[in-house]
Order: C-alpha cells, then structure tokens, then sequence
C-alpha cells in the first residue's frame, strides 16, 4: 500500500508533468526538423542531378552554309585581263619534236615533251609594255613550275616574228607569240594552268587553265 501511494503521488505532483511536455515537444522539434532537412537535402540533390543532365547534354552545332565561289574560270580561248593587259591562250599543242620551216634549220627534240603555247597580248594601258616569254609559266596542281625552254635549238625553230624576246607593244597595239616549254612525258595538261605575269616583278598575274 505504501508503494502505490508513493507512486500516486509522483504522478500528482506538477513538475512531473512539466517535465514530460517539455520531452514531447522536444521530441516533436527535432522530428519534424529532420523531415525538413531530408526534404530540402532531397529538393537539393534533384536540382543538382537536373543541372548536371542539362550540362551532360551536348549542344548541337549548326553548320553553315558554303559560299559558293563566284570565281570564273578562264580556259583556252578566253581573255585574261589585269592591270589593263589582256593575256589570251588561244591554242595548246604537244610534240616530242619541232620541225623549221627553214629546211637549213635542224629539229629541236624534246628531253620528255614540248607543249606550245600560242598567245595573244593585247595592251589597254597609256604607255608601252616590255613582254618576254619568262612572264609565262606552266604550274601544275601540286606546285610544280616549268619555265619556257631557253634551248638554242628550240629557239631557232620558232619564226622570229613569234618569239617573245622583250617585245614593246605599245598602247592599243596586239601582239601574238609562240613559246615553247620542255616538260615531263607524264604531265598531265588537265591538271595543269599558264601563269602569265606583267612585268618583271610578278606582282601582277592572271592564271589560264589548260582544260
């Protein structure tokens, strides 16, 4: 009997009771603190895990469009014109020998192949220009330079009204040529171009394809 009222009076007193609400709402406080914490850490991760998929995802990248080059390409016939100078290819020949109309003159044959250019230089400027056969060029599409042939055989085959040996033409006035080049057997002329220039200097060019 004297246990049960002790424990009665326990039960009865105040602070006993005090002491308990004080435990609820701690307990209380801190569950509900952590749903808050798990809440916001779980809110964190699915922004963090969103920004990294956007990141990851590759961006696409436009191609732009080509430009096609409005360029005109000047073949065998058609004028070439810089710097008031118009440069004309009008026919391309290939032999492996070159034959004087001077039955006195012996052939020039070639070390691999003569390719004969014979062109027409037309000057537009005010004043006379010097022209030689070292203004012209054959370049090929991988670099590769021949210069006209230089040979004294070859240069006896070609009339003298045709060679190009410093000619003045003066302004308004047309002048035709021959020049000969000695190249490879193999050169293949498709793939290949004259480079004319107007002066010594080279500063100014025009190309000529010899398709």
């Amino acid at each position: 009997m004297s246990k049960e009222k002790v424990k009665k009076s326990i039960f009865k007193r105040w602070w006993f009771w005090v002491i308990v609400i004080i435990v609820v709402i701690i307990i209380g406080v801190n569950l509900g603190g952590g749903s808050d914490d798990k809440s916001t850490s779980a809110s964190t991760t699915t922004k963090s895990s969103d920004n990294s998929k956007s990141k990851d995802v590759p961006k696409k990248e436009t191609k732009k469009p080509t430009k096609k080059s409005n360029e005109k390409v000047i073949g065998i016939g058609d004028p070439a014109k810089i710097a008031d100078v118009t440069f004309t290819v009008n026919k391309v020949e290939t032999s492996t020998e070159l034959k004087s109309d001077n039955e006195f003159v012996d052939p020039a044959k070639a070390s691999g192949k003569f390719v004969i250019l014979h062109v027409t230089i037309k000057n537009e400027k005010k004043k006379a220009i010097s022209i030689d056969s070292s203004f012209f060029k054959i370049m090929t599409n991988d670099g590769t330079t021949y210069d006209p042939s230089d040979d004294g055989d070859v240069l006896m085959v070609i009339p003298e009204k045709q060679q190009l040996f410093l000619e003045q033409i003066n302004p308004g006035i047309t002048k035709t040529g021959t020049i000969v080049f000695d190249v490879a057997k193999d050169l293949d002329l498709s793939k290949a171009h004259v480079e004319a220039q107007t002066g010594f200097w080279g500063t100014e060019k025009v190309k000529i394809n010899l398709k």
